[in-house]
Order: structure tokens, then sequence, then C-alpha cells
């Protein structure tokens, strides 16, 4: 069983334009790519990373405490017994 194909009929100058606009669009995509990973790459940069100064990273969003708030006051708590360093006094020889 033989397979039947449709051609299209170009004129040469028809031929070489596609041909031409497909290599230029290829090559436009190569240069896009390479464009897009240096962008990439900038956005990925912070002071933290870089010699950037911090003023340069713009406004980013703070980092949030996971730690949960207790009820108890700062410092030592209530009935904890208090240990300090003995009083030295100095004195001339």
């Amino acid at each position: 069983m033989e397979s039947k194909e449709e051609y299209i009929t170009l004129r040469r100058s028809e031929y070489e334009f596609l041909v031409n606009t497909v290599k230029e669009l290829q090559q436009e995509a190569i240069n896009l790519r390479g464009r897009v990973k240096e962008l990439e790459g900038m956005l990925s940069k912070t002071s933290n990373n870089s010699h950037q100064p911090p003023s340069s990273d713009g406004y980013q969003k703070g980092i949030k405490n996971s730690r949960e708030k207790s009820d108890k006051k700062q410092g030592a708590q209530f009935g904890h017994e208090g240990k300090t360093l003995k009083t030295v006094i100095l004195t001339k020889d």
C-alpha cells in the first residue's frame, strides 16, 4: 500500500525567506535565553551574597519568627534561687 504525500509549491525566493526567518528566530531565542539567565542571576543576588549595599535589596518581607510566645515573663522565674559571685575588695599592699 503506497502512501500519498502532499507537497506545497513555493518559489525559491519564498523558500529562502522562510529559511532565513527560521534562522533569525532561532538566534533570537538563543539571545533571549541568555538574557533570562542573566536577569534571574541578578534577582537572586542580595547584599548577603554579593558586594551590593543593603539599600539595593529593595523592599522584602521580613523573616517571621517561628517561636510561640509564652505567658512567662522574661528573666528568672519566681522561686528561682539566684547565684551571684562574691564581692571582692581590692586593697593596696
